[in-house]
């Protein structure tokens, strides 16, 4: 039934159906659920796509699938800063003993969608002892990017704790692709 959805929107130009959208986030939004690194990034590419045929069926904007540092949104701002703490806990991973190990930014991904503020906060304390693991330079680098995204955010809009909307998944994604694919 799904793949009927997927080709008749491709095909027949149709809408992306709001719950199909929402029900494909869900499901990339627990990356507990997969279970191999290739699955969840394929699984997100493939909504990433999905959110941005949605957002330009609903509002008429297309999204770029790279990183865009002038986008201001909330829900995007707030998915960038979660692609960097999952970035900071990932680099003092050792590859052979943490291979499968899920970082506490994808971990709490489902409840972060849902209440981001608390969320955050919680995520940032964890992230702390990652941090003090990073040479100086990438530990300066990392909170360089934070405080860039935070900066983006005001308060009143960075302390809103209702739910995310598609969005934070692409920031989340374009971060975290930027993030292991410097220039």
């Amino acid at each position: 039934h799904l793949m009927e959805i997927l080709i008749s929107c491709i095909t027949d130009g149709k809408r992306m159906p709001k719950d199909f959208m929402n029900k494909s986030l869900q499901r990339v939004s627990n990356p507990q659920s997969f279970n191999e690194d290739w699955e969840l990034s394929k699984a997100t590419s493939i909504t990433c796509s999905i959110i941005n045929k949605y957002i330009y069926d609903t509002k008429g904007m297309n999204y770029s699938m790279s990183l865009d540092i002038s986008n201001k949104d909330r829900s995007y701002l707030y998915g960038r800063l979660l692609a960097v703490a999952d970035r900071v806990e990932y680099r003092t991973y050792d590859r052979d003993k943490d291979g499968a190990r899920v970082t506490n930014a994808k971990r709490y991904m489902s409840v972060f969608s849902k209440r981001p503020y608390d969320t955050w906060r919680n995520i940032e304390e964890k992230i702390q002892p990652y941090m003090q693991k990073l040479s100086v330079a990438e530990r300066n680098y990392y909170t360089k990017e934070l405080n860039k995204i935070m900066g983006m955010l005001s308060s009143e809009v960075f302390t809103k704790n209702t739910p995310l909307d598609g969005l934070y998944l692409l920031g989340f994604h374009h971060e975290s692709y930027d993030l292991k694919n410097p220039n």
